[in-house]
């Protein structure tokens, strides 16, 4: 029997139709499912048709990547997660190689690498780019992961520093080499679930002896013994890991930065 000539392009790909309420989209940039549509107190399945922008208040409920440009809010496509592992074409905001991890950010909602863990929003590059561009990803499942673990913010503070948003899942990466005036500063509420996961990473030296401090509001350190009050933060590279055991942040991983109790 003879093959069909294009076997080679059938990806599996796991489409849905759902309404975009964002507005403008770009193709290949990723959506969140609107889970606060509505009045609270009624269930109301439009929760999981629509779509909107990433941002670290949606990040839990990650739907999908747009499958086309959108000029305004209507009925669209988007490639989902599935069983089996589905294909979206993604946009990634730097260059990679065939076989990187990335993650969606919830700034943009572009894909980068430095994702903490998999799960949904995450995938695995299938080609390599040179630049920032439309690659093909193989979306991972999310089994077993919490929602929102997987993505990175990507954030510049401003001059003056001062209170910052923060994601409190995922990897913030900060570029601080803007913060000169004041130190930046972030209070980490208590978590939503056991198993979610928070980091934070300073990708550009923090200008005028400035710091990234971040206050635990309920915290631990590794040997689940010293309390964790704060974590400061002010060289690149310098990284903390926490995640939420149902009563306490307990810190995983730090390298650079300063602790205190």
């Amino acid at each position: 029997m003879p093959m069909e000539a294009n076997y080679r392009d059938q990806y599996r790909r796991n489409p849905r139709r759902v309404l975009s309420e964002a507005g403008e989209a770009t193709k290949g940039y990723a959506c969140m499912y609107n889970m606060d549509y509505g009045t609270a107190a009624n269930v109301d399945p439009e929760r999981h048709k629509r779509v909107e922008a990433p941002s670290v208040t949606n990040n839990r409920f990650f739907a999908g990547v747009h499958s086309q440009a959108l000029t305004r809010s209507q009925t669209t496509k988007i490639w989902e997660p599935g069983r089996g592992g589905s294909v979206a074409q993604c946009y990634i905001g730097e260059a990679v190689t065939l076989n990187d991890r990335v993650s969606v950010d919830y700034a943009t909602g572009k894909f980068y690498k430095g994702g903490l863990s998999g799960g949904r929003g995450a995938g695995t590059v299938m080609q390599t780019l040179t630049e920032a561009g439309l690659a093909d990803v193989l979306l991972d499942e999310g089994v077993g992961e919490c929602d929102g673990n997987a993505g990175v913010f990507n954030i510049t503070p401003e001059a003056a520093g001062g209170a910052i948003v923060l994601s409190q899942r995922g990897m913030n990466l900060i570029n601080g080499g803007t913060i000169n005036d004041d130190h930046a500063t972030f209070t980490l509420a208590d978590g939503v679930e056991t198993g979610q996961k928070v980091g934070f990473k300073i990708t550009t030296l923090v200008g005028n002896s400035k710091n990234v401090v971040v206050t635990v509001t309920t915290g631990v350190q590794a040997d689940l013994a010293t309390n964790l009050a704060t974590i400061t933060l002010n060289a690149a590279d310098e990284i903390a890991i926490l995640e939420w055991l149902g009563a306490e942040w307990v810190l995983r991983y730090y390298a650079g930065a300063t602790l205190s109790s």
